[in-house]
């Protein structure tokens, strides 16, 4: 909260764990996403940008996942999925953060 000018949809999870590993399980779970290129990541690690095409028309979505340090040795993840076309992307972009958010959580379970 506070942190993004874009409205949240989904209030982003605190994980108790640095933010170095947060990212590494991060890169772990988007490893088995399909359709998804990384377009980019910063100098510092913490933004990565990637654009994902639907399954059907393979349109272009955009999307940025920032990493946040919190005090206490905590993380936090905030994603922001958007479409490039059209005036409705009919919840995908909300189940697109929801299923990357479960994968993360998974990959976290697992060690």
């Amino acid at each position: 909260a506070g942190l993004c000018t874009a409205k949240a949809e989904i209030e982003s999870p605190v994980f108790g764990l640095p933010v170095a590993r947060l990212t590494a399980a991060w890169e772990r779970a988007m490893a088995s996403e399909r359709s998804v290129t990384r377009l980019r990541i910063d100098a510092a690690g913490k933004q990565i940008d990637y654009v994902q095409r639907t399954q059907l028309m393979r349109f272009p979505d955009l999307v940025s996942v920032r990493f946040y340090d919190l005090a206490g040795g905590q993380s936090s993840i905030a994603i922001y999925s958007r479409s490039v076309y059209g005036y409705s992307d009919m919840g995908t972009n909300r189940r697109r953060v929801e299923r990357w958010l479960a994968r993360l959580r998974a990959e976290l379970t697992r060690g």
